[in-house]
């Protein structure tokens, strides 16, 4: 071998040796495991936000998250420090520069800014009644006691029966909060058929089972609306009972009713409005076909015609509609569902996004992090709201089974 070929192959050596030396520089930089440094700064950071030196911590944090972006612990540091003073915009663009570094989303992290959040609602918002129990309830279900208290007491402050003071009390249902219970069924026995239709709005929208009895005894009120409004919830509420009084209704009373009391039928299980449902569902009313596709949401099997109509009403020109449909097909055809939603986010209407953010909610299994992330960077309160409840949701999903809350 010749001295210029040992010489040529030293360097070859050499440079392939500097290229690991670098690989593994950069993936120390990026990797979020601790390191002397960063154990030092972090010392160094506490210590001086216990001596009441916060901004110098801060800054020691900041400079060492320079190299090491990634690094989680200095990461969690910066954020929780930076919500801890209130500064939340700070600690949302700390969260993002790191989850960049680390290339994925950090729930654990992520469902601090979320908590936040759901604080900040309660504090700046407080004449958006609606959106404080929302925020509340999110909180309370996290185990925040204190959250728990305001929505009691929320609750007690009014006996008026209106949006806003249903809010509190419809969470409180949801929580399982017997307070909750207590007064919808106190406001069932109202002698106002608007304030009965709502106390039973309510509690289909609480899914409030406990109540379907109750509601059953109003499947003949006197006011049409209170008919409605039970005969939409008995199914929702899988009040089994309530079959033989749904058929009378559907074969006696006025149209509305008829037409609900059919799709309830059908969320029970019961195939006698079968063929009036199908009437409906194939008929030119968007809207009433929105309302027959519902009836089939329980089923475990879907018609091709229920398909068909589902589709074509997820394709119109209605937004709601739209909505609506996606939500229904999202057991049978997830990925159309997810790009419909994922879609209605990015629409220019706030009504919109909160929509969707509120079916992934509901359903976060269609959901990703950095979707959920996306949704609680909104610039609308009300659509953050149910980013937060949708961050809520995937870091417990994705936290091993038996392990503490977050």
């Amino acid at each position: 071998m010749t001295t210029r070929t040992v010489l040529l192959a030293g360097a070859l050596i050499a440079l392939g040796a500097s290229r690991v030396d670098l690989a593994a520089q950069t993936a120390a930089a990026a990797a979020p495991q601790a390191t002397p440094e960063v154990t030092q700064a972090l010392d160094f950071a506490r210590a001086s936000k216990a001596a009441g030196r916060t901004t110098d911590g801060l800054d020691a944090i900041a400079a060492v998250l320079k190299k090491y972006p990634a690094s989680t612990d200095a990461a969690t540091f910066q954020v929780e420090t930076l919500l801890e003073l209130e500064r939340y915009d700070d600690a949302s663009k700390a969260y993002d520069a790191y989850a960049t570094a680390l290339k994925r989303q950090d729930l654990a992290l992520l469902s601090k800014i979320a908590r936040a959040d759901l604080v900040r609602t309660v504090k700046t918002r407080a004449d958006q009644k609606i959106l404080v129990a929302q925020a509340l309830e999110r909180l309370a279900r996290q185990g925040d006691a204190e959250a728990l208290r305001a929505l009691r007491g929320a609750a007690a402050s009014t006996s008026a029966v209106t949006p806003e003071s249903l809010a509190p009390v419809i969470a409180l249902a949801r929580l399982k909060d017997k307070a909750g219970e207590t007064r919808l069924a106190e406001i069932l026995g109202s002698s106002t058929g608007t304030e009965r239709a709502q106390a039973i709005q309510a509690i289909t929208e609480a899914d409030l089972r406990s109540l379907g009895p109750k509601v059953l005894a109003l499947v003949t009120d006197g006011d049409v609306n209170v008919r409605n409004a039970a005969a939409i919830a008995l199914g929702r509420l899988q009040v089994k009972q309530a079959i033989p009084p749904l058929k009378s209704a559907f074969d006696t009373d006025v149209g509305t009713v008829k037409m609900f009391a059919a799709v309830s039928l059908k969320q029970l299980g019961d195939p006698s409005a079968d063929k009036f449902l199908d009437t409906l569902l194939n008929g030119q009313i968007a809207e009433i076909r929105v309302i027959a596709a519902g009836a089939y949401e329980f089923a475990t099997t879907k018609s091709p015609g229920w398909e068909k109509a589902v589709r074509e009403l997820m394709g119109g020109a209605n937004p709601v509609h739209r909505l609506r449909a996606a939500e229904l097909l999202a057991r049978l055809d997830a990925p159309a569902a997810k790009t419909m939603l994922t879609s209605a986010l990015a629409d220019a209407n706030p009504l919109m996004r909160s929509g969707a953010a509120r079916i992934l909610e509901a359903r976060p299994e269609l959901a990703d992090p950095a979707q959920a992330r996306r949704v609680l960077a909104d610039q609308a309160p009300a659509v953050r709201i149910h980013g937060a409840g949708l961050v809520l949701a995937l870091a417990q999903r994705s936290k091993p089974a038996g392990s503490p809350g977050l």
